[in-house]
């Protein structure tokens, strides 16, 4: 959707254009002039937000930094007004989203994934979660529980406020019991880990919860036992101990 490279020279033909220096295009945009030569390098793009004064700052249309097409036609509508507005619901795809992600504030990511398509799978929300806040992403995963597999949403919880951890290992607690929230566990408050871990002791009638058992050391081998002279005499043969050892096919 968005060609740096192009966009990025079109700043540079811009700014030089307009008798500017990286440093003074930078003062007025309120940047550092190594933003504004990353920008024309193509490494990165500007924040939707400063498009407009860029545009301004140039005499331009902000269709004409970006080279028009979708893109362009998306971020035009963004910064136009309230995204409730100028979007219809849907109207943005789940991968122009994952795009215009990182070129967003916070607040705004959260509109325009407002007006974003539903993610095809938990691969896409987890492709953008670091752009979205922690409330829309508990949302998410509150409405996909029981849809999906709980392991996948584990994938979410680095991004989810504990609040909405804690909600999910109660879903799976109540589902799968205390196997289906352990992988939850390190992301949950740990006062709320620690009244649930009461909660299940007392509902089992003992006083903790008892940590699984080590595995049984293996037993010593069998000693063998070497015959003396003496031994000889007394049989026909020297007397051989047996040891035996058996493998376990380990299964889930």
């Amino acid at each position: 959707m968005f060609d740096m490279t192009k966009i990025g020279l079109n700043i540079a033909r811009l700014r030089k254009e307009s008798g500017m220096t990286q440093m003074e295009l930078a003062d007025r945009l309120g940047i550092s002039y190594q933003a504004v030569s990353s920008w024309e390098r193509g490494s990165t793009m500007p924040d939707i937000s400063k498009l407009p004064l860029l545009a301004d700052s140039f005499g331009v249309s902000i269709d004409d930094i970006l080279s028009g097409g979708r893109g362009a036609d998306l971020v035009r509508k963004i910064v136009s007004g309230p995204v409730e507005e100028t979007l219809q619901p849907g109207e943005v795809s789940a991968e122009e989203f994952q795009e215009l992600a990182p070129l967003l504030p916070s607040k705004q990511a959260d509109a325009v994934f407002g007006r974003t398509e539903q993610p095809s799978g938990l691969g896409e929300l987890i492709a953008v979660a670091p752009f979205i806040s922690e409330d829309v992403l508990g949302e998410c995963a509150l409405r996909a529980f029981g849809t999906v597999a709980l392991s996948e949403l584990v994938a979410l919880a680095p991004f989810l406020d504990e609040k909405a951890v804690d909600e999910l290992a109660l879903r799976a607690y109540g589902t799968s019991g205390v196997s289906g929230m352990v992988a939850l566990a390190p992301f949950m408050d740990r006062d709320r880990l620690d009244a649930l871990a009461r909660g299940i002791a007392a509902d089992s009638g003992k006083e903790g919860v008892a940590a699984p058992a080590p595995p049984a050391a293996p037993s010593a081998p069998a000693e063998v036992h070497s015959p003396q002279p003496e031994d000889r005499e007394e049989t026909d043969g020297p007397k051989m101990g047996s040891h035996s050892s058996s493998f376990a096919d380990p299964s889930r």
